[in-house]
């Protein structure tokens, strides 16, 4: 039997159950209902979210799409800036983006270099400002509306990058020939960016810069609490505005991908072949594939020696039968004198001397090398009215050549005694074994040059005369075009000069070339320093004297070959400057003080003092690319050099190709094509 009291305290029991799950329930639904809101509300934000960035990659995709259209196809820009200069109906000028009016710091002209704040806020724009544009789903004035934009696209493509130029700040250390990017320094002659080396000290603490107004800051009065640690100086006094010229022509960031094309040069492959470093490394099959449509075929394997010869560091050239460029003497000229003579009895012997005269040419104008040259002529037979008296094997004693002359005689005597012959005129006749090693110039024992016994394929080396006759002589000469295709004596190349030899002296003027590479020839027997040394390189056995050419008329398909080689094995290289650039200060820093000389350490070259009117220069090439339109390569700068009128002023030439092309030779590896930089607002 219950009782009542006990039935009261179940129930206050259930009361309490009740509310508490009463209280649980609202807070669970309150709880719901919190959520809820917040999600909604963080949808919402991100949805928000969303449309912003796609507003803003919208905005960006028609300003790349201002750049396309502006760029048409062409691999560089014709303007220095695409600013939107639309202005909207009912939008007032003063409630578009200001540029300039909250000074650089508040405004995108902080990321603008200063040499190109005119283009980048033309007079045009009413106080310095680019109006809104509506930004609509479809339709210019019906479609839904999203949203305004405008754009300011800024060309950086032509500017020096600060983190790679200028390792040589100081002056002691001198311009050399292009081969790295740190010789593009500052210098107050050409950017007044350079009167202390606070560009190089900052570097060297902060590694690299990230932005341009960082380097506005660290370069500026505003960065003048660095100059106690670092041992800079700024440009600028303390509290001197950002807008001042140390950033003028600087930006942070290049690249320019190595490689261009083998057949097709507008297409960017990295069919390039690399030529630098010893050249045993070389691959001869990309070297060969570079060379097709440039080098005729018959002479292709000629230049690939040619080339080789002039990278190796020795003196024997690889192959004899090929073009030479070792610095060595080269066989140039060859004569037969016979003289006759008998005794005081008209039925004694006929004595018949032969005197044979190998003219060589050393045409190198750097210090000749140590060691002895001499001069071997082997295993010959001189027959006189068919009868032969052969010599020994090992021929004459070899002679020593005086490196010292351009020309050098070496005279062999030979002697025939044999009976009267049977009539007053004989032929005097010279034969080489043609398994013999014929005339040859050596090096400590090595054959360096050679004309082969292929006399005996004719009468070159047949001597008329008549040894009745008072006095009895007779010569005959033959000297060849050039020395360095001397191996053939039966080609073209060699000219039959009768009677009258020019022994000691330069051969008289058959040469069928150009005036100014006549006795000139060099090899540096190092590595390839620049792609343009290749014009020290004959191409053509048809064409004697006339070597690689990048500048002038007529080049034909030469000028390939600067795209075709390389002597930089980077995939990937930055700081140089791009030959289309319009910056005139930025092309100008990277001429300045190029040695101008024939040849590397020419002494009567002029390597510190470099171009004439540098400034002068770089103008007149930045108005040849923009009369003519971009360069899609560098052999396209042939055509440019050549157009300039007065590049002999400038380089002090005296129409002299050698000379002439070292603005080419001495300045290529500073210089690049495949770069575009754009900074866009």
């Amino acid at each position: 039997m219950c009782s009542q009291s006990g039935n009261r305290d179940r129930e206050g029991i259930a009361l309490v159950m009740v509310l508490g799950m009463l209280a649980l329930l609202v807070i669970m639904g309150v709880t719901f209902a919190i959520s809820m809101r917040t999600e909604r509300l963080a949808t919402r934000y991100y949805l928000d979210g969303v449309k912003a960035r796609h507003h803003i990659h919208t905005a960006l995709a028609r300003a790349l799409s201002e750049i396309d259209f502006v760029m048409d196809g062409m691999v560089y820009p014709e303007l220095d800036a695409f600013v939107d200069s639309e202005v909207v109906i009912g939008v007032p000028a003063d409630e578009g983006i200001a540029l300039l009016g909250d000074g650089t710091v508040r405004s995108p002209m902080a990321f603008v270099p200063a040499s190109l704040r005119s283009a980048a806020a033309p007079l045009g724009h009413q106080n310095n400002r680019i109006s809104w544009l509506p930004l609509r789903e479809r339709g210019e004035d019906t479609g839904r509306f999203h949203g305004e934009y405008t754009y300011l696209v800024v060309n950086n493509s032509g500017l020096l990058d600060a983190n790679h130029i200028g390792a040589n700040e100081a002056d002691t250390i001198p311009r050399r020939r292009g081969e790295e990017v740190g010789e593009i320094r500052f210098h107050p002659s050409i950017l007044r960016e350079s009167i202390n080396p606070t560009l190089e000290v900052y570097r060297d603490e902060f590694v690299r810069f990230e932005s341009l107004p960082e380097l506005h800051y660290l370069c500026s009065g505003t960065g003048a609490q660095f100059v106690g640690q670092l041992g800079a100086q700024p440009l600028h006094q303390a509290g001197a505005p950002l807008t001042g010229p140390y950033t003028a022509h600087l930006h942070v960031f290049s690249r320019y991908p190595a490689g261009y094309a083998d057949n097709n040069l507008d297409a960017v492959t990295n069919n390039v072949a690399y030529i630098g470093g010893d050249p045993s490394q070389w691959d001869e099959t990309a070297i060969e594939s570079a060379l097709d449509g440039v080098i005729p075929a018959v002479d292709r394997a000629a230049f690939i020696n040619a080339m080789y010869d002039y990278a190796d560091a020795g003196l024997i050239p690889r192959e004899l039968e090929q073009f030479t460029t070792k610095p060595v003497p080269m066989i140039n000229e060859i004569a037969v004198e016979v003289t006759a003579s008998t005794g005081a009895d008209p039925d004694d012997p006929v004595t018949f001397n032969v005197k044979l005269s190998v003219e060589t040419a050393y045409l190198f104008p750097n210090d000749p090398p140590s060691g002895n040259f001499t001069v071997h002529v082997d295993d010959v037979t001189i027959r006189v009215a068919g009868v032969g008296l052969p010599f020994d094997r090992s021929g004459p004693a070899p002679a020593t050549i005086d490196l010292g002359q351009e020309y050098v005689v070496t005279e062999f005597e030979y002697e025939w005694v044999g009976a009267s012959p049977p009539s007053p005129n004989v032929q005097v006749r010279l034969e080489f074994d043609p398994n013999g090693d014929g005339i040859e110039v050596r090096y400590a024992g090595t054959p360096v040059d050679r004309v082969f016994p292929r006399w005996s394929e004719d009468d070159a080396f047949q001597v008329a005369i008549d040894w009745t006759a008072p006095d009895p002589s007779a010569t005959r000469a033959w000297e060849v075009n050039d020395p360095r295709i001397n191996w053939d004596p039966s080609s073209a190349n060699w000219e039959d000069r009768g009677s009258s030899d020019t022994l000691g002296a330069r051969n008289d003027d058959t040469v069928d070339g150009n005036a100014d590479e006549l006795d000139f020839m060099f090899a540096a027997l190092r590595p390839f320093e620049s792609v343009g040394e290749l014009g020290y390189l004959l191409y053509d056995a048809a064409q004697p004297w006339t070597t690689v050419r990048f500048i002038g008329n007529d080049l034909g398909n030469l000028p390939q070959l600067l795209d075709r080689f390389t002597v930089h094995e980077e995939p990937v290289r930055r700081g140089l400057v791009n030959v289309n650039t319009r910056q005139e200060s930025a092309l100008a820093a990277a001429l300045w003080t190029l040695p101008r000389e024939r040849y590397p350490e020419d002494p009567d070259g002029d390597p510190l003092s470099g171009v004439g009117d540098t400034e002068a220069l770089a103008g007149a090439w930045v108005a040849r690319v923009e009369a003519d339109g971009p360069l899609n390569n560098l052999s396209g700068l042939s055509g440019v050099l050549s157009q300039i009128g007065n590049l002999d002023t400038y380089m002090g030439s005296a129409d002299d190709k050698f000379r002439r092309e070292s603005v080419l030779r001495n300045s290529l590896g500073l210089l690049g094509v495949r770069h575009n930089l754009f900074t866009i607002f």
